[in-house]
């Protein structure tokens, strides 16, 4: 019965479209790297409908290839080795502090 209850919430969540904000930040960073960029993720407590509005959002950025991000051969390969690397994107729109950005 309880696996019942959280895939319900899960499927409710994943349902529900992502705030605009998180969409277009999500089109920037497919568009600066292209095909190497597997999928975004947007998780956190700005999932929720009461969040702060202010809050930094989160999302995780599945990548194929670190070299298409980090542009130095020493940053690609320490992102690789040591992932995941959190980087800050700033605010894109009134309403969010930024985003914390792990790839």
């Amino acid at each position: 019965m309880r696996d019942d209850r959280l895939s319900g919430l899960v499927a409710a969540i994943l349902e529900r479209p992502a705030r605009a904000d998180v969409q277009a930040m999500a089109q920037d960073i497919v568009a600066r790297h292209g095909d190497a960029v597997a999928g975004v993720l947007f998780y956190g407590s700005g999932l929720r409908d009461d969040a702060d509005s202010t809050a930094i959002l989160d999302l995780y950025v599945l990548v194929d290839d670190c070299r298409s991000v980090f542009r130095h051969s020493a940053s690609a390969l320490a992102a690789r080795l040591l992932p995941p690397n959190v980087l800050f994107l700033p605010a894109n729109a009134p309403g969010n502090a930024g985003f914390k950005v792990a790839v």
